[in-house]
């Protein structure tokens, strides 16, 4: 069946609508990943500093049994913060986060010249699909300069927030669709933060009462 120029038009504008809104929020998730990942490795070297203290404060027993593991947890949390400091900084999220942000801005200058260049055309098919052709070149070279992609979750977000919109109707989202995709998405960016955070007050605070106890 052929298609139109109209139509072809139409589907590749929102075919750049739909990468530059996953970029955006590729370039959102890991610029949050960045901060969350700061503040995580100052928590932890915080804890890891304090823990002496804690151990002298108290006045825990030399080489008692809560004394000796205040002293292992403190020697794993100062060797995870190297670990973890150098495998976040293997991640480049700042970095991997700025490429699509300016990606997602060019593509936004792409989608606007399209746009200029099909109401220059007017009725005329020939200069529509002249523009259409130009287009497709400017996407494709878009998406080939820039080394970084979204990932599924930031299309599937970008599908949510705009569910109400005629022309993602085919993705049938609804909104506890809607509400899942967004939790899974903040999920898939913290997860692994919200862990270290919660560990280490366990250890500190209640594994050695409760081996005391027990």
């Amino acid at each position: 069946m052929e298609i139109s120029a109209k139509q072809e038009a139409f589907d590749l504008q929102i075919r750049i609508w739909r990468t530059r809104g996953a970029r955006f929020n590729a370039s959102r998730r890991l610029k949050i990943r960045d901060r969350i990942s700061t503040y995580t490795l100052t928590y932890l070297g915080i804890c890891a500093a304090l823990l002496p203290v804690v151990q002298r404060f108290y006045g825990l027993p030399v080489h008692s049994e809560i004394d000796n593991h205040y002293s292992v947890l403190g020697i794993v949390l100062g060797i995870g913060v190297i670990i973890l400091s150098l495998l976040e900084g293997q991640g480049q999220f700042a970095v991997r986060s700025e490429k699509l942000d300016r990606n997602a801005i060019r593509l936004g200058n792409v989608a606007a010249s399209f746009r200029r260049n099909l109401i220059a055309a007017g009725g005329d098919e020939a200069k529509q699909l002249k523009a259409i052709e130009e287009c497709q070149k400017d996407y494709e070279k878009e998406i080939e300069v820039c080394s970084e992609n979204h990932d599924r979750a930031d299309d599937r977000l970008f599908l949510a927030q705009h569910r109400s919109d005629p022309e993602f109707t085919f993705s049938k989202i609804g909104l506890p669709s809607a509400m899942g995709i967004a939790l899974a998405f903040w999920i898939k960016t913290i997860w692994i933060y919200v862990v270290l955070w919660i560990v280490p007050v366990g250890f500190v605070y209640f594994w050695p009462f409760w081996k005391l106890n027990n």
